[in-house]
């Protein structure tokens, strides 16, 4: 008897092993499948014991089952259907020649060296038909293979996990009901055995394939019509997948798994609103499903049974690897337009994945309850071939695509993600060195308004990899996150990591912060700059502009000139960022950005600028601390506040028509910030030409730049000595008509402006 107890512990230490080993694959950029097999049989009863999944009892198939239509149906959904009219011949090929050829091929191999009869050979070599998107789509994607391989492979990996399934089962009948009587019944109706799995199949097939529509086709329409809150928009369509599932198994077994693909197929077809993030939630629920089921399959396997396959086992192994998979490439693609290195890399990359182990599990589980002699052959074979072809092509596939020249030739494209007239520029810089570059944003608005002006944009969300095409991303070698949030830019990295080294990851992150908080993933750049979307409001408004200047191996000791600050060198086929606190100018071309010299302009944002309702200066102070640390929460309120009270009462900040500038150093702070602050009621007070005080300017800075302190003191004291000024920013409706203000006080630097 098994406890409740026992299963629901066993259930939530392989959910939590499953996702710790789901990440640490991420981070060291591997397949899952390999820290997930061997933390699998590790913590299985074999080995250290501490779970044991014949304490789920029969719950068992119902989660195998159930993760694997949360897989197949993600997997669906991701298909891209432009890849497949790129090479229909080859992948029709695959999936049909190269199908059959495969499992006949191997279900000969184990004829011949294990002891079993035709019926189960066959049954054993179904279950190693498939490759496994989940593990075939992350490798190809590291890899950095040609668009075409990538669209082949991918297709094949998609499409052969439901072919696989129900050639499996089929010859799953096959062996079911040979065990049984020579009379079975479908329906009521007496059918002969031997005809009996084709029948079976059939029928599966029919109901499969009919419900996955019906259900697609309900699912389109229920997400057109907007009838489910945005809210609960994904887990409404996880549970309709589930009830897909679950009503044709009532009607008949194994049916679900098709229909369920059926339906991911069809809403990619159809392309409804709000796919792209159901597809993003379907895939990370996916990774949860694939590392709860993977410990949970892993555990339950026995370390003897794998030896007992012995030198057959091994030999069987290798003619999988580099016979059988060559063969049916070569035979799939006779009279295609593939170069031999491509078939060559397609013979050699092969890797099984989930959808096969998890097969070989319900596989052995229902023979095992029938008493059928031989069950734990399937399982260990399978897992032998899954480890085998996951680590040797895991580890290896990427020297094997060096060595056959199947690498895209242009890796070393850029993705910026971000679009605005600053990431803009970059972009053009890149191009127009001859270098692809392709812009993503979520805002349909800004990917429009960059495919207007002729760049590669994409409408779509950086950190899901599967949703960017494949005709970007295999030409991806570089990755600028320039989005105005920090947090995401570092997100973005951590995603791209998988794909790209460290070295060629770019984030722009503040420095106004305590450094130490940064993150080490991706190289901070721009972190002297304001964020890119003011960046390009000043760029847009003309306060600043881009310029490029040409720098000779004997002019290296350049320096950029007041304002101009360095965004990017390329010399050498590198490209160098730099910033404001590198000012020295490189060799090669410079992409420069030429700021307003008005410093008072750089440290006042569009959020630094308020408005107050003291009574009296006093209470004006407390407001003005108020403000800014709620602006910025690493300032301490009681401290700053107390300096600012003892430097009023030394020295007045009082500097005439009616302007007030306190200031204050503050230690916490690495960049001068400034806010302005408009007070609704004039304060009056005693000053030398009786102007009551209507607007002040809050200067903090780090104590170690006193030379910025005092030049923005000065930008103050100059801008408000103009009384048309001060009448602006007084009548000024909004914050920006303010900004524009401040921007107008400019000077001219020469340098060759971009083209």
């Amino acid at each position: 008897m098994v406890s409740s107890h026992d299963a629901l512990i066993t259930i939530i230490f392989a959910l939590a092993l499953g996702i710790f080993l789901v990440i640490l694959a991420h981070h060291f950029r591997i397949s899952m499948i390999v820290p997930l097999l061997i933390g699998g049989v590790l913590v299985g009863p074999h080995f250290l014991g501490l779970i044991d999944p014949k304490g789920i009892g029969s719950g068992l198939k119902t989660i195998i089952s159930l993760a694997i239509a949360v897989i197949l149906f993600e997997g669906g959904m991701s298909l891209q259907l432009s890849g497949l009219k790129q090479a229909p011949k080859v992948i029709k090929r695959l999936l049909s020649v190269g199908v059959i050829f495969t499992w006949f091929a191997i279900s000969s191999i184990v004829y011949l060296l294990f002891d079993l009869n035709v019926s189960m050979s066959l049954l054993a070599g179904s279950l190693v038909v498939v490759t496994g998107p989940t593990v075939v789509q992350p490798l190809i994607r590291r890899i950095g293979l040609n668009e075409r391989l990538q669209h082949i492979l991918s297709w094949e990996a998609i499409l052969i996990d439901p072919i696989g399934v129900f050639i499996a089962l089929l010859c799953f009948e096959w062996v079911n009901i040979s065990s049984y009587e020579s009379i079975t019944h479908y329906f009521g109706i007496a059918v002969p055995a031997k005809f009996g799995p084709f029948i079976a199949f059939f029928i599966r097939s029919f109901i499969g394939i009919i419900a996955g529509i019906l259900g697609g086709i309900a699912l389109d329409k229920i997400l057109r019509k907007n009838i489910i809150p945005h809210e609960i928009l994904n887990m409404t369509v996880l549970s309709f997948a589930l009830l897909i599932f679950g009503i044709c198994e009532l009607v008949e077994h194994e049916t679900g798994i098709l229909a369920v693909t059926v339906a991911g197929f069809w809403l990619a077809l159809k392309d409804p609103p709000h796919l792209k993030q159901i597809r993003k939630f379907k895939l990370e629920l996916t990774d949860m499903a694939i590392g709860v089921l993977f410990v949970l399959l892993a555990a339950n396997l026995n370390i003897d049974n794998f030896l007992k396959l012995g030198v057959p086992g091994i030999f069987a192994i290798l003619l999988v690897v580099f016979v059988v998979r060559p063969i049916s490439v070569l035979l799939s693609t006779i009279g295609t337009d593939l170069k031999r290195s491509e078939k060559m890399f397609l013979g050699w990359m092969a890797p099984r994945g989930i959808v096969a182990a998890s097969m070989a599990a319900i596989v052995t589980i229902y023979l095992h309850e029938r008493n059928i002699p031989n069950t734990e052959f399937f399982e260990s074979f399978t897992y032998a071939i899954i480890g085998t072809t996951v680590l040797l092509q895991g580890l290896l596939s990427s020297q094997v695509a060096s060595f056959l020249n199947v690498k895209s030739p242009d890796r070393n494209g850029w993705l910026i993600v971000g679009i605005n007239t600053f990431s803009i520029e970059i972009a053009r810089f890149i191009r127009r060195l001859g270098i692809t570059v392709t812009l993503i944003d979520t805002n349909a608005y800004n990917v429009a308004n960059a495919k207007e002006k002729g760049y590669d944009a994409v409408h779509g969300d950086a950190l899901n990899v599967t949703e960017l095409d494949l005709k970007y991303f295999a030409r991806v070698g570089n990755v600028l996150a320039l989005t105005d949030n920090k947090d995401l830019n570092v997100r973005i990295c951590f995603t791209w990591h998988e794909f790209i080294s460290k070295s060629h990851l770019y984030r722009w992150q503040p420095n106004y912060l305590d450094g130490s908080n940064q993150e080490t993933i991706g190289n901070v750049v721009f972190s002297d700059l304001p964020k890119p979307s003011n960046v390009s409001n000043e760029l847009d408004n003309e306060y600043s502009r881009i310029v490029l200047k040409t720098i000779e191996p004997s002019n290296t000791d350049e320096e950029s000139k007041g304002s101009v600050t360095p965004i990017l060198n390329f010399a050498n086929n590198t490209f160098t960022f730099s910033g404001e606190n590198n000012k020295t100018l490189s060799k090669g071309i410079n992409l420069l950005l030429e700021r307003n010299d008005f410093y008072l302009a750089r440290v006042i944002q569009e959020h630094l600028i308020t408005s107050l309702n003291p009574k009296s200066f006093d209470e004006m102070l407390e407001l003005l601390m108020q403000r800014i640390s709620n602006v910025i929460p690493i300032i301490p309120y009681e401290r700053t506040l107390a300096d600012l009270v003892a430097r009023e009462s030394k020295s007045p900040t009082l500097i005439g028509n009616g302007v007030a500038i306190p200031h204050v150093y503050c230690p916490e702070l690495t960049k001068s910030i400034c806010m302005i602050a408009r007070l609704e009621k004039p304060i009056p007070i005693e000053e030398k030409d009786g102007v009551p005080i209507s607007i002040a300017f809050f200067l903090l800075s780090p104590p170690e730049n006193p030379k910025m302190h005092l030049r923005i003191l000065s930008d103050i004291a100059k801008l408000v000595s103009d009384k048309n000024n001060l009448a602006a920013i007084t009548v000024a409706k909004n914050k920006t008509e303010i900004l524009k203000v401040l921007h107008n006080v400019t000077s001219n630097q020469e340098h060759e402006a971009i083209t």
